[in-house]
């Protein structure tokens, strides 16, 4: 009986034994595929199973596998088993390296050498603004592309020629460069308003009572009617640091006069200024009789209605008119042009970088003219002008294709149109 009794116990210390090599899961735990392995000969299927889930998680299944070899006596398969969750651990490392090599690549940034940029994210690297980009004006980089935002007066793709308009003043050498407005030559100049120069007029109580002319001698310079409630006065339409004054009238009955002399066949007057299109009807920037005949006259004049801004050159014999759309928010330059040989145009208006022209043959003036601002000349109020007049200036006799081209650019550039 005593030993039946330690047969059997010696038995169940084997069965345990065997057991706590493979079937316990803290023990397959220890190693994946050798644990896996050991469960298959522990002949039982279960604890096989438990065996490979110790190793990583694709070798629970293998285990398993390894577990029903158990089952059908040939614990060796369980080994197998093992060597495939060995297989399976070596392809799972694999794999999480190139998943990890992958973000390791995508994480590092698109870099450019120093000078050149991709700020548009295209992955191509392009100049960078330098201090020496722009050689007058601001460089921005921001687009992905270097451009230069020139100065006033500047032009080119880096701002290193004078824009149109502009011309090179002489400097000292070494002193750095300078563009300045090409003013116009005062040859044969009967009239130059500028309402942007500070030293051309006299207010009272802040409206206009004389606007002087810069014209050689003061010639052609025009003063108000002596009623203080039809003086205008001038208005900013720039900035604070930069400037821009115009003469306003109020569409009532604001006027300045004066005198000016154009007895000749041939003439050029240019008038920059800008008519307000809610008020429809005749506007006048120009108005002028003779010097005895009422019949006379000269208008320069820009007529409104809801679909088109007219502008309209009256002479003794005719009228000239240019039927145009056009934004009446925005300032215009005409030029009258007369010639003997119509080498010019009689009329243009000139839009911003377009222009329309007319060509006529009308009477030249024998007598000076009674000139008027902003309305008719004499009591009537019809024809006010609401709205602006920038500079006005003439030309006894007409001036050249090129001369007046000039004088068209320096308007243009000087009113930003």
């Amino acid at each position: 009986m005593q030993s039946n009794t330690i047969r059997i116990f010696t038995t169940l210390l084997i069965i345990t034994a065997l057991t706590a090599c493979g079937g316990d899961d803290d023990g397959g735990a220890g190693s994946a595929g050798a644990s896996a392995g050991s469960g298959g000969d522990g002949g039982t299927g279960g604890d096989g199973g438990t065996g490979g889930m110790a190793g990583t998680g694709g070798m629970a299944g293998t285990g398993g596998d390894g577990g029903t070899g158990g089952d059908g006596g040939t614990g060796g398969d369980g080994g197998t088993g093992g060597d495939a969750g060995d297989a399976s651990v070596d392809s799972g490392v694999d794999a999480s390296d190139e998943m990890i090599d992958a973000g390791v690549d995508s994480a590092v940034p698109f870099e450019c050498d120093e000078g050149t940029q991709d700020n548009d994210n295209d992955q191509i690297c392009s100049a960078s603004c330098t201090a020496n980009t722009c050689d007058y004006g601001t460089c921005d980089d921001t687009s992905g592309t270097a451009t230069c935002e020139c100065d006033e007066g500047w032009a080119g793709e880096t701002c290193d020629v004078c824009a149109t308009g502009y011309r090179e003043e002489v400097v000292l050498i070494n002193s750095p460069r300078s563009c300045i407005l090409n003013t116009p030559a005062t040859a044969n100049m009967r009239m130059w308003l500028d309402a942007n120069d500070n030293a051309s007029f006299t207010y009272s109580a802040s409206r206009i009572i004389e606007w002087r002319s810069k014209a050689p001698a003061g010639v052609g310079e025009v003063v108000d009617d002596g009623n203080a409630d039809t003086r205008p006065v001038r208005f900013n339409i720039g900035s604070v640091a930069n400037p821009r004054r115009v003469v306003r009238f109020d569409g009532v009955d604001d006027r300045l006069q004066g005198l000016v002399d154009i007895r000749h066949a041939n003439y050029s007057i240019f008038v920059v200024g800008k008519a307000s299109g809610s008020e429809a009807g005749e506007q006048f920037f120009m108005h002028g009789m003779g010097e005895t005949s009422v019949n006379r006259g000269m208008r320069l004049v820009a007529r409104t209605n809801a679909s088109s801004l007219r502008y309209r050159h009256n002479t003794p014999n005719g009228n000239d008119e240019l039927n145009v759309t056009a934004d009446s928010s925005a300032m215009s330059v005409l030029l009258a042009n007369r010639s003997v040989t119509l080498a010019g145009n009689v009329l243009t208006a000139f839009l911003g970088d377009a222009s329309q022209s007319i060509v006529s043959d009308l009477s030249a003036w024998d007598e000076r003219l009674n000139i008027a601002l902003g309305r008719q000349v004499g009591a009537s109020t019809l024809g006010a002008l609401e709205g602006d007049i920038a500079e006005v200036i003439v030309f006894v006799p007409s001036l050249s294709l090129a001369n007046r081209t000039e004088v068209t650019d320096y308007l243009k550039a000087k009113w930003r149109l």
